[in-house]
């Protein structure tokens, strides 16, 4: 039987807050990893807002939009690699093309 020594554990808490806001008309989204605030602006829709919060219906409706739009056997499955330097960079996950 052999034996195993954890050498390293890397632990993370992601929470999807949805909150009503007195001040905000609209139900609002805000994503919490590791008791810090992602700021969403860069989701489509989402406004430049200091406490992380984007409304529940245009959060919803930019993730449609990304899944509508991915190329998923490419991005899964495609035999593509990753060109060095600048040539290539994602702030959104998407593989090159």
């Amino acid at each position: 039987m052999s034996t195993c020594t954890i050498l390293i554990v890397v632990q993370t808490l992601t929470s999807l807050l949805v909150l009503e806001c007195s001040a905000l008309p609209d139900p609002q989204i805000r994503i919490v990893i590791n008791d810090g605030v992602v700021p969403l602006t860069g989701i489509r829709g989402c406004p430049e807002q200091r406490d992380g919060l984007c409304p529940v219906e245009r959060f919803v409706a930019a993730q449609k939009e990304i899944i509508a739009r991915t190329d998923w056997i490419h991005d899964c499955h495609g035999n593509w690699s990753v060109p060095e330097g600048p040539q290539w960079g994602t702030v959104t996950g998407d593989a090159p093309h």
